[in-house]
């Protein structure tokens, strides 16, 4: 991607046809809306694979990296939002989120959508890792590859384990046992206390579905249309949507060349391990701290006691993205600059440089303090 990157600089030095960015102004309170109306605004893709500049509304700010990275993940959290009605979460725990099926796709979330797209496109481009758990059947989607009952499982593990149950039953009593067709009730409007629509009618998986048995001997199809019923068809025009925006960005790249879906996936959304010893060892100092510092150690000591949560949210304090890239958190380097001697001021971070200014706090005590107040309160509170 770093070649469309040159492209764009180059060509602004020498058509001067524009500036060799995309630069987004957003206010904090609208970010989303504020992101998609700009992006919308773009009618050249070659602009949108340019290196973003962002800057909020009202705050001082160059954007170094850590402003776009902020804004960045602002959005993707915002459109994912399952108060914001487009996605869902689901699997595990909860883990993963998935496209919100049993509503048609209005104007406005279609161009959300299409702005989550996007998002993708352009995290992709500006070496950017979004906050957000999109499981791996979306990136083998847009990478155009087959799913597989595991990527349903990620989503649905317990359908899936129903699938396999199916798939290893005596084939003799498949039949007699399930009493089924190719058929399957649609998805429950949203918000139903049901996992189907009773009102509704069975919906058939490939065409003839009502008169086609379930047997053993058609176990494997059956498995197969149920699985591209829930991964493909009941989300097909929030996908569209999704990989028009994803496509504005990346059509005319080389990026299905480059990646299979896996490794896109650890692109856009980092490493999953979160190391904060290697973040500790690529840390460096400035303004008369050093790793032997009693207030550095202490910090350290208090960062790691936090749960998983307040870590990635103190990451996101400094960074602007609270995702390891790849190849984890060695490669992100954190300055930890003195900021005067011991004070009531809460910590700030200047996320352009991922530099945190850190008071020489009197005790360990208030480091723990003073350094939970700052995380818990993180988003536009000492961010520069």
């Amino acid at each position: 991607m770093r070649h469309h990157l040159q492209a764009a600089f180059f060509r602004s030095l020498f058509i001067g046809a524009s500036p060799p960015y995309l630069e987004l102004a957003v206010r904090r309170a609208h970010v989303v809306r504020d992101t998609a109306t700009q992006l919308a605004a773009v009618r050249d893709a070659r602009d949108l694979r340019r290196q973003i500049k962002a800057h909020f509304v009202g705050e001082p700010a160059v954007d170094e990296g850590g402003v776009a990275r902020e804004l960045m993940a602002l959005a993707a959290r915002g459109v994912v939002a399952p108060e914001y009605g487009l996605f869902t979460p689901c699997g595990r725990a909860n883990e993963v989120v998935w496209f919100l099926s049993g509503l048609p796709v209005d104007r406005e979330a279609a161009a959300d959508y299409e702005l989550i797209g996007k998002l993708v496109g352009l995290a992709l481009y500006n070496g950017i890792q979004l906050p957000i758990h999109f499981p791996l059947a979306l990136f083998k989607k847009l990478m155009g590859e087959p799913l597989l009952l595991s990527d349903l499982a990620e989503i649905d593990p317990e359908l899936a384990r129903g699938l396999q149950t199916l798939l290893e039953f005596p084939e003799e009593q498949v039949r007699e046992t399930y009493c089924c067709s190719f058929t399957i009730a649609p998805p429950p409007p949203p918000g139903s206390m049901s996992g189907t629509d009773a009102t509704a009618a069975m919906v058939e998986l490939v065409p003839g579905g009502a008169d086609m048995e379930l047997k053993g001997d058609n176990r494997k199809e059956y498995v197969a249309a149920v699985l591209n019923w829930h991964l493909n068809v009941v989300v097909a025009d929030k996908f569209s949507m999704f990989q028009r925006g994803w496509d504005a960005v990346v059509a005319e790249s080389s990026v299905k060349h480059l990646f299979n879906g896996g490794e896109l996936m650890q692109v856009v959304l980092g490493d999953d391990e979160f190391d904060l010893d290697a973040l500790a060892e690529a840390a460096v100092y400035d303004g008369g701290y050093s790793p032997e510092s009693r207030v550095v150690q202490d910090f350290w000591a208090e960062l790691k006691a936090l749960s998983l949560a307040d870590q990635r949210r103190f990451l996101f304090f400094v960074t602007g993205s609270d995702r390891p890239p790849v190849g984890g958190l060695g490669r992100v380097v954190v300055v930890i600059m003195r900021q005067g001697p011991d004070s009531d001021r809460l910590p700030s971070a200047h996320t352009c440089f991922n530099v945190l200014l850190l008071p020489e706090y009197a005790t360990r005590e208030k480091v723990q303090v003073m350094v939970g107040r700052a995380v818990a309160h993180m988003e536009g509170f000492g961010l520069m």
